[in-house]
């Protein structure tokens, strides 16, 4: 497997620097293409390769991918669509020249000789829209997976959505191996009574097949709460029981990710004190560390 291209095996004198066209456009195919992107909605992305980038005339397995950064925050399933370019189709004409258009002489006005503004320039078209994927394909992106400013990169793959073909979404820090602190706010809520005045806070990033997080619990009055606090995860763990480890500041406690039996958010941490009891009196900060499975 090589390029298309051996210039140790060309036979003697002068060879059309069209090889050298045809050679580059190879190399440039296995790079990554930095696009403009577009939107009207945040789910329906365009993107169009800056100029002085690899000629794209239709998709390809795998290479190249394309890197963006989000212009808007999507609200629902993604789409991404990038602007490629029509092959020229040039050939000699009635008109004995080889630009394939209308000459003013031959077939009335419109025409242009060669030597001015020949060959035509190329004409960027929508290559078609295509689903968006995340988790390596396994699942298409979710309300909040783009996020406005972010940079991310796309990989086409040929045998999504049955064949058409679709797109891997990856975070540029993700490629990186840094990947993006995210943030949400976790509901808090005591298992039975109610919880005075309580607040909370979190962040999390998504690291191939894991959710990490950090969430903050402030009860600033207790009330009525008792059993074990619950708060909400800000992604669907994979399956309905998953175990983590997690400490809090002041107060040693235990955790477990399990379906809330009660309302209104599922999945949910459950948080007890180290000896099963109920861990919040008036005042208590918890800074509490997870992770979790995410994988289908």
């Amino acid at each position: 497997m090589s390029l298309p291209v051996h210039f140790s095996t060309l036979h003697g004198g002068n060879q059309p620097l069209s090889l050298f066209d045809r050679q580059f456009a190879a190399v440039g195919g296995l790079t990554t293409i930095p696009c403009s992107a577009s939107t009207a909605d945040g789910n329906a992305i365009m993107l169009t390769p800056r100029d002085d980038t690899p000629t794209i005339h239709r998709y390809t397995d795998l290479a190249p991918s394309f890197i963006f950064v989000a212009t808007a925050t999507n609200t629902g399933p993604v789409t991404i669509n990038v602007a490629g370019v029509q092959y020229q189709h040039h050939h000699r004409d009635d008109d004995d020249d080889w630009d394939g258009r209308f000459d003013p002489q031959h077939h009335g006005p419109g025409g242009q000789p060669p030597g001015s503004g020949w060959p035509r320039p190329p004409v960027l078209v929508p290559l078609g829209a295509r689903p968006a994927f995340k988790d390596n394909g396994f699942s298409p992106l979710l309300s909040g997976d783009i996020q406005q400013g972010g940079v991310y990169l796309c990989t086409f793959v040929q045998s999504f959505s049955s064949g058409n073909g679709g797109f891997v979404v990856t975070t540029f820090s993700d490629v990186q191996g840094l990947t993006t602190w995210l943030t949400w706010t976790p509901t808090v809520r005591a298992f039975t009574g109610a919880l005075g005045s309580a607040t909370a806070t979190g962040v999390y990033r998504h690291i191939g097949d894991n959710i990490e997080y950090t969430v903050t619990i402030q009860v600033v009055a207790n009330g009525t709460g008792a059993g074990y606090l619950i708060f909400s995860l800000p992604i669907a763990p994979n399956a309905q029981f998953a175990a983590t480890g997690i400490s809090a500041a002041g107060k040693s406690v235990v955790g477990l990710i399990t379906n809330d039996p009660g309302t209104p958010v599922l999945p949910v941490t459950r948080l007890f004190a180290y000896d099963g009891s109920y861990p919040a009196i008036d005042g208590s900060v918890f800074i509490v560390n997870g992770w979790y499975f995410v994988a289908p």
